[in-house]
Order: structure tokens, then C-alpha cells, then sequence
């Protein structure tokens, strides 16, 4: 396979593990434990095909190993991006109050 070819898969496929890796950190952390589940399968799976693609050929062809640290770098933007558009790490709070509730709703929304 044409090394430029392999080396996209392997950079979009990186992409996709690390940004699935990322929403299951979150999801971890809010407790969503089926979603978690799912998503470490997902992450898992694609690691493990990547890692067997790249491992046997990195010592012939370095820039195998390039292209795998780039996806993963532009992974961690991808995933942070898809998380702030599906809002996953966002809390809601309730401030139940009888007393300055318009200046408070105020200062939050500053």
C-alpha cells in the first residue's frame, strides 16, 4: 500500500480513537458507565488495528510513526471540539433564592 495512503488512514484513524477517548473520560466522569463501556470498545478496537499497522512498519518507514503522532495530537483538538458542540462536560446548577435573583442571574450570564 502507498505509504502516503496508509499514513492518512492511520492519521484519521488516530483522530477517531483519541476523540472517542476523550468523550469516554468525560463520560467516565459523570458516571455514564454504559456509554463509557461502548465507547472504550470503540477506542480499544480502532487502537489496536492502527497499532498493528504501524508497528511492524515503523522501523522501515519513520514517517508511519509521524503520521501516528499527528493524528493523536489532532485528536485531542477533535475530541475537545466535538465535546464542547455536544455539550457533555457542561453542569447545570440551581440557585433557588428569594432575595437578588436578578442580580445574580446577572453575574452568571456575564
Amino acid at each position: 500500500m502507498n505509504i502516503w495512503l496508509l499514513g492518512s488512514l492511520i492519521f484519521l484513524a488516530r483522530i477517531i480513537d483519541v476523540s472517542v477517548g476523550t468523550l469516554r473520560t468525560i463520560s467516565i466522569i459523570q458516571g455514564r458507565t454504559k456509554v463509557a463501556f461502548f465507547l472504550a470498545f470503540i477506542e480499544t478496537s480502532v487502537w489496536l488495528i492502527v497499532l498493528s499497522e504501524v508497528l511492524p512498519k515503523v522501523v522501515a518507514e519513520p514517517l508511519l510513526g509521524v503520521f501516528y503522532a499527528f493524528g493523536f495530537a489532532t485528536g485531542n483538538v477533535v475530541g475537545i471540539l466535538v465535546e464542547k458542540r455536544l455539550a457533555m462536560g457542561y453542569i447545570n446548577f440551581r440557585v433557588i433564592t428569594t432575595k437578588f435573583a436578578k442580580e445574580i442571574t446577572n453575574s452568571l450570564r456575564e
